[in-house]
């Protein structure tokens, strides 16, 4: 009888271990279906999405998308994406939720992105911001297969980069023809906006690092405002900056300049009015009075506002106001405001 117990339980036991396997079999092929084959282009784009996630860091751009009028912010997303570009990843610049943004913004960001190669981005969700940056022309200088390539809007917008040549009288001429077309001024108001371009072209000799002498990269971005009679110029000069660039008159001065002991914006108004000079400053005869001029044509009714921003230090022209900036530019950049004072009744 114990012989016989015993092969009965043992059977029972072979027996609830069978059922239980078949079960867990039956589990796995209900919870397991088989995976779809991938195709080999179905591979290399599922591996590259992948890799952009792991390499690409994303930055949202600050809601108020305008480098006058939130300059340290502006400045501060760009200087943060460069630490990325050192370390060989890429950037992704997501501007869907911008809610406000500017012309001299998009003059900035494309200079400043101008010759990088990884980097991604987009437009504003809202549709007038949208149709800004795309009619600006910014994806005619990128590396891009977007749709929006060459419809940039000739009508209101003029993007031109420089790279060789310092002055180029004939880019100033269509710039000014748009201003005054535009604006409704006549063809005797030419002198303050030419002039003054053709101070900022002349300006980049002399604030480009002296290895770099004559082979500076500037870019001028003119936009006709659709909704007002103003046209706004956005000129970016990619030297070494302006306050880099000064010889500072006097010993005690040159001193402290010497060994960056005395801050750029105790320099502003010595520049403003022509008491220091920038370190090259050999005449031709395109050059006018630099910087002096700049400013003196900048304080006429012409201009609705104009501004200078370099190196750390950001000037409102019109006013003399002056701002000490926490992260610094690397260069110059000036931003003014054609306006008729005659139409727009100031």
């Amino acid at each position: 009888m114990k012989k016989v117990y015993t092969q009965n339980k043992w059977k029972n036991h072979l027996k609830r271990r069978s059922d239980k396997a078949i079960r867990k079999l039956s589990k796995a092929k209900k919870g397991n279906k088989p995976k779809k084959k991938l195709k080999l282009h179905e591979k290399l784009f599922d591996y590259e999405d992948k890799k952009q996630k792991k390499t690409f860091k994303l930055l949202p751009a600050p809601t108020n998308f305008s480098f006058i009028d939130n300059t340290e912010e502006v400045l501060k997303y760009l200087k943060d994406s460069e630490k990325y570009f050192k370390q060989k990843r890429g950037v992704n610049f997501d501007k869907t939720n911008v809610e406000v943004m500017t012309s001299d913004a998009i003059a900035l960001f494309i200079a400043f992105i101008s010759g990088k190669h990884k980097f991604r981005g987009n437009a504003p969700r809202k549709e007038n911001l949208k149709k800004l940056f795309e009619e600006s022309g910014f994806y005619d200088f990128v590396a891009t297969k977007s749709v929006n390539k060459g419809k940039g809007n000739n009508e209101f917008n003029l993007l031109h980069r420089e790279t060789n040549n310092i002055v180029e009288p004939e880019i100033a001429g269509e710039a000014v023809y748009r201003g005054i077309h535009h604006t409704g001024l006549s063809m005797k108001d030419t002198d303050p906006v030419y002039d003054t371009l053709i101070e900022c072209m002349q300006n980049t000799n002399n604030h480009a690092s002296l290895n770099k002498y004559g082979n500076c990269n500037w870019w001028l971005y003119v936009y006709n405002d659709p909704e007002e009679k103003i046209t706004k110029y956005s000129f970016v000069d990619l030297g070494v900056g302006i306050f880099s660039s000064l010889v500072a008159n006097g010993l005690v001065r040159k001193f402290f300049k010497s060994i960056n002991m005395l801050p750029n914006i105790q320099l502003v108004d010595d520049l403003l009015n022509g008491k220091i000079q920038s370190r090259i400053d050999e005449d031709n005869q395109i050059r006018g009075k630099g910087i002096p001029q700049i400013v003196e044509y900048a304080r006429t009714d012409y201009f609705k506002r104009f501004f200078i921003i370099a190196n750390d230090v950001k000037i409102n022209v019109k006013t003399g106001e002056k701002w000490q900036l926490n992260t610094n530019i690397n260069g110059t950049f000036l931003y003014w405001e054609l306006q008729n004072i005659i139409n727009n009744g100031n």
